[in-house]
Formats: C-alpha cells, structure tokens, sequence
C-alpha cells in the first residue's frame, strides 16, 4: 500500500466519519466492512501515511550514489601583498562523497526491508483491530441473546399472570397465587431492563470503534487446513528480523567512511606571461577502515538481530499455541452446545405435562412457576452456547491470521 492509498484511505474516512457527524445506520454490514470502518476511523492510518512517506524517502535516497551533500569551493592566491605585481591563482574546486557498491547495496536493501516490515506492521495492525471488532461484536451478540431471552420469559411469565387472574376471578386460586405470579412477572421485567442497559452499552462501545453498525454479522465457519504460518504476526515478525539482518550488513559495509571524489579548475595569471595558465585537477580521497570505528553502531546491530530473531520464534510459538487452544475450544462449545440442546428438549417436556396438571388442578402455581424458570435457564443456557460456539470461531480464525 503507498502512500497515494493511504492518502485517499484518509480522505474517505473523513468523508464518512467527519468531526462530531455521525454516518446514518445501516440495515446491515459485512464484518468486513466493520473492520474497514474501524481501520479507517483507528489512529494508527495516520501514523502509517507519515510511515510510508518516511519509506518512500529513504528508498528514493537509497538509489543515489552521492553519500552526502556537494561541497563546492572557491580560493584565490596573489603574488604579492597587495597583488602589485599583478601575479594571481585563482581556484574552484566540486568534490562529493560517494558510495561503494557495497555500501550502496546495502542502503538499498536496508530500504526494502523497511518498506517490507511496514507493509507487514500494517497487516498485523489491521488483524488486531479485527480481533478488537470480534471481540466487541461477540460481546454485543451475547448481551442481544440475553436481552431476547429475558423478553421471552416475561411473555411468558405474563401470559401465566394473566391466566392465574382469570382463575383466581374464578375462585379456582387463591388471591395469594396471584400476588406470587404479579411478583415473578415484576421480577422479569427488571430482569428485562437489566438486560437492555447491558445490550446498549456493548453496542456503544461496538460503535465507537466501528461507527454505527446495524445487525451484527456472523463470523464465518473457520477453516479446516487453517495454520499459523501465515499469520499476520508471524509475518511482522520475520520482517523485522529481516530489517535488523539488513541493518547489520549496512553497519558490516560502513565500517569505512564513503571516498570522496573532488574536481578542481585552477587558473594562473602571471604578468610575464601572455596568456593565463589553466589546468584541471582530479582527486581521490580512501579512508583506511578499521574494525574498531564501528564497533559499536556493529554491535547495536546485532543485539536488534538478536532479539527480533527471538521475538520471530516465539511469535511462532505463541501462534501455533493460540491455535491449537482455539481449535479445542471449538471442539468443548460444540460438545457442550448438543448437551445444552438436550437440556431443551427434556425441560420442555417437564414443563408440558406441569402446565397440562396445573390447568387440570394437580400441580400448584409454585410447580408451574418452577417448571417456567428451569425451561428459561435451559433456554438461556442453550442461547449463550450457541454464541460461545461463534466467539470460539472468530477466535480460531483471529488465531489462523484471518483478516475479515
């Protein structure tokens, strides 16, 4: 990515989230697109336009066989004090420092690897920000499924309410019965409104990464040949191994400073003569070298080598660690999600035949009221393992590397 398309990245995202305006809603998004959303809106897309500027510079410089700036300079000689005689030299001189081949190739690749280590920083920086955005999504669709269920069973809970009232007109219950069933359903709606403030607050803190959201998307089923090799850490890793291996060949290559090259035009004026002297003059300045000069910018080098080649490795590790323990937890939800699915089908059952013995007068409010919350905690149980079974998806793919 240049540093054009950093720039018109930037430009949209002050198109789309302009200072204190807010983008309109949208029915639905991709994950994709929240992930795009919160790279465009997420600070580090301005530091990486000052990034790749800074790249482009030094690449361009890298080229040049100049080592540093011209020097251009102007001398005059006279005779005599005064100049009475009439003698005068006058001299220019251009000289310039310029690269070995080696010390040129070096910058060059020096160079390349930095523009390569960005790009792969840019990656791993785009994959955090999407395990940021699954984490927040999963957490709002956990708060969503808790707020659904809880909205369930006050139905649920009212329509029991209102049945008991018509029994207890009846003079089927007692009013006791209908104060316990008034309490169970004043009971669900707090629980209700609890569960409101949770899902407002995971959505905002969802929107101030992404802006506005719409429905949360899923996360897609991972895949099975998924592995850590390419993941975008790993990557970044070796990168800045290879910029540290690029910085030490530059140190090995600089280990004496750069010839320098002077061009000089000399002219002589001298009275007995009757035309000026001019003549032209090259000369070659070759440092003498020594191990001992760059000892230290060598050494500085190789502790960097050092510990970005320990860094790569156990990024590696750490990878192939994450997804190893993302593939089991897929493996535990999905187990615990059949036996939470089990649980369903049992409790539904159980609370079937209370309801079919509490119309008919054999089981009291209490047994009813007790069969309604088991099969709401099955419910709820079942809710929220389904919604671990897609958190342990997006974690395996955030573990494999996989950018939305």
């Amino acid at each position: 990515m240049h540093v054009n398309q950093l720039r018109a990245l930037l430009c949209c995202a002050i198109l789309v989230f302009p200072l204190g305006v807010s983008a309109a809603p949208e029915a639905s998004a991709t994950l994709h697109a929240l992930v795009e959303q919160a790279w465009l809106r997420s600070p580090s897309l301005r530091g990486a336009i000052a990034r790749q500027e800074e790249v482009d510079a030094a690449r361009a410089l890298s080229g040049s066989w100049v080592a540093g700036q011209p020097i251009l300079e102007l001398s005059q000689r006279t005779g005599r004090s005064g100049g009475q005689d009439g003698a005068r030299e006058s001299e220019v001189t251009m000289s310039a420092s310029f690269w070995t081949p080696a010390q040129r190739s070096a910058r060059q690749g020096l160079a390349q690897h930095s523009a390569a280590e960005l790009q792969s920083e840019l990656v791993k920086v785009r994959l955090d920000i999407a395990g940021e955005v699954r984490a927040r999504l999963w957490d709002a669709a956990a708060a969503q499924a808790l707020r659904e269920e809880k909205e369930g069973q006050l139905h649920n809970i009212e329509k029991l309410a209102d049945e008991v009232k018509r029994r207890v007109a009846a003079g089927d219950l007692a009013r006791l019965d209908a104060l316990l069933a008034e309490q169970e359903v004043q009971g669900a709606r707090v629980a209700v409104e609890q569960a409101g403030a949770d899902t407002s607050a995971s959505l905002a803190k969802l929107r101030i990464l992404t802006g506005p959201a719409g429905a949360l998307p899923l996360e897609p089923e991972p895949l099975a040949s998924a592995s850590a090799t390419g993941d975008p850490r790993v990557l970044a890793a070796r990168a800045t191994q290879s910029l540290a291996q690029a910085t030490l060949r530059l140190a090995q290559a600089s280990r004496r400073a750069p010839p320098t090259l002077a061009l000089s035009l000399r002219e002589e004026r001298d009275p007995l003569l009757a035309a000026p002297d001019r003549s032209v003059g090259l000369r070659l300045q070759l440092p003498l070298g020594s191990a001992g000069r760059n000892r230290p910018v060598e050494a500085q080098a190789q502790t960097q080598l050092a510990v970005a080649g320990a860094a790569a490795l156990q990024s590696e590790q750490l990878a192939l660690a994450e997804l190893d323990l993302a593939r089991t937890r897929i493996e535990h939800a999905r187990t615990a999600l059949a036996a939470a699915g089990a649980r369903v089908s049992a409790t539904r059952e159980h609370e079937q035949l209370i309801e079919k013995a509490f119309r008919l007068g054999e089981r009291g409010l209490a047994d009813m009221l007790r069969s309604h919350a088991l099969a709401h905690e099955a419910r709820l149980a079942r809710r929220q393992q389904e919604i671990a079974l897609g958190r342990a998806h997006a974690e395996f793919n955030q573990a494999s590397g996989v950018l939305p």
